[in-house]
């Protein structure tokens, strides 16, 4: 059992009855492990169809807009559904049930008129089963701004787990974001896909609201990522640019903000390289904006072009 007092731990019920001694009988640890996987798979299923009733309540509509709708609308308050003074025992339970992973900590105030609990917790149950079989590959794909969530996440990783590929699709992360630490987290390719008819979302919208990491440019998915001058250049050599390629088109890729989200190309490009296989050679050549963005080389000066400032 771990060694912290009030059950400030985030070790789930059948791992905890695993560590006693003397063991518990293993129909009995059968029986509980049953229960947990069902109660996980019910909870799952539940976040989904919560997610599926907004996606319909929404209707055109902004999700946290309906999402504040409802909030406005209870007849509970929310104040009165969760007290101001909670036991940390109680949240570090509630973790433990949504499969959380990581540590629970009490400590003193600085003046002394308190505690504070802080809460670690890391990947959540992905992260366990990988733990529990670490030969399993993981592949991700991401989309413009989830792009950026893709990155942080992936440099907040523990250092001995590794992603076997990634897709950065439409990257709205500026171009000289240095992906250095997110690269050291993969051991195969990360492939970067970019395209020069994307100026609405990545371009223009950008240039005025900001891309997701805050910088007022053109985003990477319009031109290409650029090695800042103080990135590491062992772990850029794991990212592959791919500038679009006209033949797409055919695909339902026409080269604007969603073009790589078509099911077809989907399907005949992403796929095969999540998979393992190698990229589709070209069939056209890219524009020569493309070209000269979409490079892994180090820039003089450390930073994108005069006009992704």
């Amino acid at each position: 059992m771990p060694e912290q007092d009030h059950g400030l731990h985030l070790l789930p019920l059948p791992d905890q009855l695993r560590r006693l001694d003397p063991p518990v009988p293993p129909d009995v640890l059968a029986l509980v492990e049953a229960e947990h996987a069902r109660w996980r798979q019910l909870h799952d299923r539940l976040i989904a169809l919560i997610a599926s009733l907004l996606d319909v309540a929404a209707d055109g509509r902004p999700v946290a807009e309906v999402i504040d709708a409802l909030i406005a609308g209870t007849t509970v308050p929310l104040d009165t559904l969760v007290a101001t003074g909670l036991d940390p025992a109680d949240i570090a339970g509630l973790l433990r049930a949504h499969g959380s992973t990581g540590s629970v900590e009490v400590e003193a105030e600085v003046d002394g008129a308190g505690t504070r609990t802080t809460f670690r917790h890391e990947c959540g149950t992905g992260l366990r089963y990988w733990r529990d079989n670490p030969g399993t590959p993981i592949l991700i794909t991401s989309h413009s701004g989830g792009t950026g969530l893709c990155v942080w996440a992936l440099e907040k990783l523990p250092p001995d787990v590794k992603v076997e590929r990634v897709m950065l699709l439409a990257s709205a992360l500026s171009p000289n974001y240095d992906l250095s630490k997110a690269l050291s987290h993969v051991r195969g390719k990360a492939y970067a896909f970019s395209s020069p008819n994307d100026g609405i979302v990545l371009g223009a919208g950008t240039s005025v609201f900001g891309t997701i990491d805050g910088k007022q440019c053109q985003a990477a998915g319009l031109c290409g990522f650029a090695c800042p001058k103080n990135a590491d250049e062992e772990q850029y050599a794991k990212l592959v640019p791919m500038p679009y390629d006209s033949a797409w088109i055919k695909l339902g890729n026409i080269g604007d903000h969603i073009g790589v989200t078509s099911r077809a190309f989907a399907e005949t490009v992403i796929a095969p390289i999540l998979m393992g296989k190698q990229p589709p050679a070209p069939t056209t050549r890219p524009s020569a904006r493309a070209t000269a963005s979409a490079t892994t080389r180090p820039a003089s000066s450390g930073a994108p072009s005069s006009s992704a400032q």
